[in-house]
C-alpha cells in the first residue's frame, strides 16, 4: 500500500516538474522572441542540433569499398584549343586510321599560304576524340602532331601541348626535353630529369644537366662509363669533354661543322662559344636565335623564316625589327 502510493507521490511530482518546466520554456520562448540572440550563434545552430537525421548507422560494419580504375589519360585526345573556339566536331577523325593521320601531318610543308598555315596548326592543337579504333593507351597521332609543330619552329604551342598531356612518356619527354632546350628552358628541363633519371633519354643528356647542376665529378665518370659502354660516340665524347673542361682544349682547334645537329648537341656548342650557324638547320634551332644573345641580325633571321612559316605571328616580327636603330651604312646590322 505505501509503495503504490509513493508511487503515486512520485508520479504527480514529475507530472508538477514537467509542467513547471513547460511554463518556464514558454517564458523562455517569449523572452528569445523579445531579446536578440546571443552574439556569435548561428541562426542554423539550433535547427541542426533538432533536426533527426537521416544517416544515423545501425551498425558497426564496415562498407564495401568498390575499386575503380581511373580513365587513362589518352595523349590522341589531348589538345589545347576546345571545340567552342575552333568550331570543329569533337569526332572530327571519325574512324580514320592513326597512321594515314600520322604520315598526312608529318607531310605538311613547313611554309605555305598563312590560311593552310593557321588551320594546320589549329588541327594539331585542337581537342578532338581519337579515331573510333584508336587504342586507349596510343600517342602516334599525339606525337604526329607534336612533329609537325616542331618543324615549323613553333615551340611553344609544341611545349604547351606537351605540358599539357604531362611529358611522362619517354617519347614526349625526349621532344619536350629538346624543346626547352632551344627555347631557353633548360634549367627546368634538367631539373626533371635529375628528379627523375630514368627518364633521360641518352647518356649525353644525363651529363648534361649533371654538369649545369654542378656536379661535375659525377659528369666526368658517367661520361667514361658511357664511352666504355659505347653509349657515347668519339664525337659526341669530344663535345662532352669540351663542355666539361673547356679550358684544356682552348689551344685546340674548333669542332669541326656538323650539319646533324641534337638540340643538346647545339646548346654545348653554344656554352663553349662555338655557335653553329643556324642557316641550313631546321627551324626548330632558328628559335634559338630569337634571343637577344644572338645578335640583331640573327634575330631578324630567325624571325622572318619563323613568321614564314606561321610560328610566330608578325606582331613579334615587327617588336624585333623595330627594337634597335639601323646602322650609319643603313643595313639593320
Amino acid at each position: 500500500m505505501w509503495i503504490k502510493r509513493a508511487s503515486g507521490i512520485v508520479v504527480a511530482s514529475s507530472v508538477f516538474w514537467a509542467a513547471l518546466a513547460g511554463v518556464a520554456l514558454a517564458k523562455q520562448g517569449i523572452i528569445d522572441a523579445t531579446d536578440p540572440p546571443p552574439f556569435g550563434t548561428p541562426d542554423w545552430l539550433s535547427d541542426t542540433i533538432s533536426r533527426p537525421h537521416a544517416n544515423i548507422a545501425t551498425d558497426a560494419s564496415v562498407p564495401a569499398i568498390a575499386i575503380l580504375p581511373l580513365d587513362a589519360i589518352q595523349l590522341d585526345a589531348v589538345g589545347l584549343l576546345p571545340a567552342s573556339i575552333t568550331g570543329l566536331p569533337a569526332d572530327l577523325w571519325g574512324t580514320s586510321e592513326i597512321a594515314t593521320l600520322g604520315a598526312l601531318m608529318r607531310a605538311q610543308p613547313t611554309q605555305g599560304l598563312p590560311a593552310m598555315q593557321s588551320f594546320t596548326q589549329t588541327l594539331a592543337l585542337a581537342e578532338l576524340a581519337s579515331p573510333q579504333d584508336a587504342p586507349p593507351e596510343g600517342s602516334d597521332l599525339f606525337l604526329a602532331r607534336l612533329d609537325m609543330l616542331l618543324a615549323r619552329g613553333a615551340l611553344d604551342p609544341a611545349q604547351a601541348l606537351m605540358e599539357r598531356a604531362g611529358p611522362t612518356e619517354p617519347a614526349v619527354f625526349r621532344r619536350w626535353f629538346d624543346v626547352s632546350l632551344l627555347s631557353n628552358r633548360a634549367d627546368r628541363a634538367c631539373g626533371v630529369m635529375n628528379a627523375n633519371p630514368n627518364i633521360a633519354p641518352t647518356f649525353s643528356a644525363r651529363i648534361f644537366c649533371l654538369a649545369r647542376g654542378g656536379d661535375w665529378s659525377a659528369a666526368a665518370l658517367l661520361l667514361g662509363t658511357g664511352e666504355a659502354l659505347g653509349q657515347i660516340t668519339q664525337s659526341e665524347g669530344d663535345l662532352i669533354a669540351r663542355f666539361l673542361d673547356p679550358e684544356l682544349f682552348e689551344t685546340e682547334p674548333p669542332l669541326p661543322p656538323d650539319p646533324n645537329l641534337t638540340p643538346l648537341e647545339f646548346q654545348m656548342r653554344m656554352a663553349i662559344a662555338q655557335r653553329p650557324d643556324a642557316t641550313g638547320l631546321p627551324l626548330a634551332f632558328v628559335y634559338a636565335d630569337l634571343s637577344v644573345l644572338a645578335g640583331w641580325r640573327a634575330q631578324l633571321d630567325a624571325a622572318e623564316r619563323l613568321t614564314r612559316s606561321g610560328a610566330i605571328a608578325p606582331q613579334q616580327w615587327l617588336a624585333i625589327y623595330t627594337a634597335q636603330s639601323p646602322s650609319d651604312s643603313g643595313a639593320v646590322w
